[in-house]
């Protein structure tokens, strides 16, 4: 196999996740790694909240992203799976959802 080699477009056309580095540390260091790649995911997902106009009455961004599209970006195939990195955030007060019914999703904070 040949390594690959980055191109200045290659470079310039990539984008990234940022994962804070206070995940790892203090109350934080029970997470699983897969919960930290959940919770960088979610964060960057303000960028599409912020460009939908997805504030509340409070002005809080939150997050509309379904399950499904969670375990398919992380690559798990099992939505317990998915539904456990998401208490361990929860736990972890990174992450709150309220419920919207009406089979509308729920918001994600």
């Amino acid at each position: 196999m040949e390594n690959r080699r980055y191109t200045l477009s290659d470079i310039e056309q990539s984008l990234f996740y940022q994962m804070p580095k206070f995940l790892f540390a203090g109350e934080y260091k029970s997470l699983s790694n897969d919960a930290r790649v959940l919770y960088s995911i979610l964060r960057d997902r303000h960028q599409l909240s912020m460009k939908n106009r997805w504030v509340n009455k409070r002005g809080e961004v939150y997050i509309i992203y379904p399950r499904e599209s969670m375990a398919e970006e992380i690559g798990v195939g099992s939505l317990t799976t998915i539904r456990k990195y998401i208490s361990q955030l929860i736990a972890a007060g990174l992450m709150t959802e309220e419920r919207q019914g009406l089979n509308k999703p729920n918001r994600i904070y």
